[in-house]
């Protein structure tokens, strides 16, 4: 992991190195706009992704910036663009955002290959998504123990399981300071995310996804549209929320995802379906496993030092019975889907009073087995304490009239990324976005 700091900059970006991407040579790995790194043999120079741009820049610490310098004739780093055209078989076109676009294609559709290999021969799949503040080597080192803990539980059940890692730069550094500007990557991130996993072959490939923290945002907006608790966002990114402009969800027909301690609003999936529209606006999971706690140290902002909504609404690992009836309003109220199942499995609070947030954290719980089995085992069974803690009585959802409507006709009004990011780092994006009763 290579990372910056400089003076006024509250944050480090994580850009990956040769040597992390070719010892994860099957991992995804992501820059903070969601752009794929190229595969592990082409070498990035990526300290250059954080020099002539300013750190609030659209520009700043991406690889589509790095190859706009490098494909400047005379450029010092010339060598890494030919290497990527090469490695592409793109050639390029007089507009560097026209040649830009064709690569990542590319890249996404050796991404879905890889999903499709790994899927091979009956083998269930499990995408791993960390959350905010995880370089490479924190990240890989839960990923590990994750695997190996789902690998004893698979073999145990006659499976055999393969893993995709993804890799995302959710910045680094001090959390608090950190923590709006990737609210603002994740849900770009889980965009371009979105595109890999719509471009798989095998639909009905068993795909199990884990996430953790903020990670539960980026692949919210992965499979569908999670744009309901933004704030502050420009055009461009809610057409793409709602699956226009080649951002259709993903086809997949055997899907279970289990987030712990979700970093995001309750009603972060209330826009996967419009009752008014009478549409859906994502690809559901047959199994939605919550893992919560009201005792979360990072979700609850130090509990007695602060509140969940505070800088930004973490409030779904937080409040289990208002999260996790909220959810199945939000997800069960398309019929064409039939009757999901969200479960949410509720840890406890452990002696130290605050449950510190590391997954291999959770990983010691005894609740821990139920949450992993609720992922990869046909045979689980609902939890029994489900009608006590999903059953409680919420309201329904006020949908906004002008969305998505005039979304679908109205043409683009502003530069996409550039405005968006020009205009500040939007931390209020995940602030209260509905009334939470006090548990």
């Amino acid at each position: 992991m290579f990372a910056i700091a400089c003076n006024g900059c509250a944050s480090k970006n994580v850009l990956y190195r040769d040597a992390e991407r070719r010892q994860d040579a099957t991992a995804l790995f992501l820059d903070r706009e969601g752009s794929l790194y190229p595969a592990a043999s082409v070498a990035v120079p990526v300290q250059q992704m954080l020099e002539g741009a300013r750190p609030s820049s659209a520009d700043f610490a991406t690889l589509r910036h790095l190859y706009q310098q490098s494909a400047v004739p005379g450029a010092a780093s010339a060598e890494a663009w030919r290497s990527l055209l090469a490695d592409t078989g793109v050639t390029p076109d007089a507009a560097f955002t026209d040649t830009w676009q064709q690569i990542q294609q590319v890249l996404r559709a050796r991404a879905s290959q890889q999903l499709d290999r790994a899927a091979e021969d009956g083998r269930v799949v499990v995408l791993l998504v960390h959350g905010y503040n995880n370089d490479y080597r924190e990240a890989a080192a839960w990923y590990e123990r994750v695997e190996r803990d789902f690998r004893e539980r698979g073999a145990a059940s006659g499976q055999t399981l393969s893993f995709v890692r993804v890799y995302w730069d959710g910045l680094h550094g001090n959390a608090f300071r950190i923590w709006g500007a990737a609210q603002l990557n994740g849900p770009y991130v889980g965009l371009e995310l979105r595109r890999v996993l719509a471009g798989v072959d095998n639909r009905d490939m068993p795909l199990r996804v884990f996430t953790h923290s903020s990670g539960a945002y980026v692949m919210n907006n992965a499979l569908g549209n999670g744009s309901s608790p933004l704030r502050g966002m420009q055009d461009a990114y809610y057409r793409r929320a709602a699956g226009l402009d080649g951002y259709g969800f993903p086809p997949l027909r055997n899907l279970r995802m289990a987030m712990l301690v979700p970093a995001q609003p309750p009603t972060a999936m209330a826009n996967y379906h419009h009752p008014r529209l009478e549409q859906t606006f994502g690809t559901i999971p047959d199994r939605l496993i919550l893992g919560l706690s009201r005792h979360d140290f990072a979700t609850g902002k130090g509990r007695r030092l602060g509140s969940c909504r505070m800088a930004g609404n973490t409030c779904m690992a937080t409040h289990i019975r208002y999260s996790c009836a909220a959810v199945r309003r939000d997800l069960r109220s398309s019929e064409s889907h039939g009757r999901k199942q969200v479960w949410a499995v509720a840890f406890p609070q452990p002696a130290l009073r605050s449950h510190p947030h590391a997954v291999a954290s959770y990983m010691q719980d005894g609740d821990w087995k139920l949450f992993a089995d609720a992922l990869l085992l046909d045979t689980a069974l609902e939890p029994a304490n489900q009608a006590a803690l999903c059953e409680r009585r919420v309201g329904p959802l006020k949908h906004s009239d002008a969305w998505p409507d005039e979304i679908k006709v109205r043409a683009a009004t502003a530069p996409e990324r550039a405005a968006e990011a020009d205009a500040g780092w939007h931390w209020w994006n995940y602030w209260l976005s509905s009334s939470l009763p006090v548990e």
